[in-house]
């Protein structure tokens, strides 16, 4: 019998996507004429974009590689009872609250969307904000999945967004856009950080479901979640 190969939407294909985005943007922008791409020092964006971009798409063409390997070597096995466990309880009102915050940066990379059209806005900058809701949504939505599929690195990539979602409101507090509305926006995603985090690695259901030993953060992990911290001081240091 022919294997056939999994076309759904994965991590491996969410990397692609987002790395061709930002090659696009930085091409764009690259063969801007310097008066109108380049304002104010801002020549060497579209060169940080494009690195950023080509190295992601290593990552991905190599992850959609080990995913499409992965699918055929495990499409005939059936999974035990320890994969059966279901989430349920405080954890499944975390995944929710999580989910929210994804759907949020959803909603804000349309907001910013609209806003490029806007004459008073350095188009150059909501492009910067766009590509961070689509990389914040994007490791949310990657975390979610993890977790749900219960592979090993799902933990900790659950704590990696919610730090990653920390620090971003940080550096966009500290650094432009400081509002009292955003002060408590801030306190209060340290606040479920905090919570969810001490939850995810103390809980007995969490360790029933993620036995502590088996635990990973892997290198796709660690440029994800660094992607979204990279891109939010850029967008601090273009304000």
């Amino acid at each position: 019998m022919k294997s056939e190969v999994n076309l759904r939407f994965t991590p491996g294909l969410l990397v692609l996507v987002l790395s061709l985005v930002l090659l696009v943007v930085g091409a764009y922008l690259g063969f801007q004429p310097s008066s109108t791409a380049h304002p104010e020092g801002k020549e060497s964006l579209w060169i940080i974009l494009l690195i950023i971009g080509s190295f992601l798409g290593v990552i991905g063409l190599r992850t959609r590689r080990d995913e499409i390997r992965d699918s055929q070597d495990n499409s005939d096995q059936i999974r035990s009872s320890e994969d059966q466990k279901a989430i349920h309880g405080f954890f499944s009102f975390a995944l929710g609250i999580m989910a929210i915050t994804v759907l949020v940066a959803i909603v804000n990379c349309i907001l910013s969307i609209f806003a490029i059209l806007s004459p008073e806005i350095d188009p150059i900058i909501v492009l910067v904000e766009i590509l961070l809701s689509i990389s914040l949504a994007a490791l949310g939505v990657y975390a979610l999945t993890r977790t749900f599929k219960k592979k090993s690195d799902g933990v900790y990539l659950l704590c990696a967004f919610l730090v990653v979602i920390v620090l971003t409101n940080l550096i966009s507090q500290t650094y432009y856009n400081a509002t009292e509305r955003g002060t408590i926006a801030t306190i209060v995603s340290i606040i479920w950080a905090i919570i969810f985090i001490t939850y995810f690695l103390t809980s007995k259901q969490v360790k029933e479901i993620f036995p502590p030993k088996e635990r990973t953060f892997t290198f796709i992990d660690m440029i994800l979640s660094v992607s979204c911290v990279v891109l939010a001081l850029i967008s601090a240091f273009l304000d």
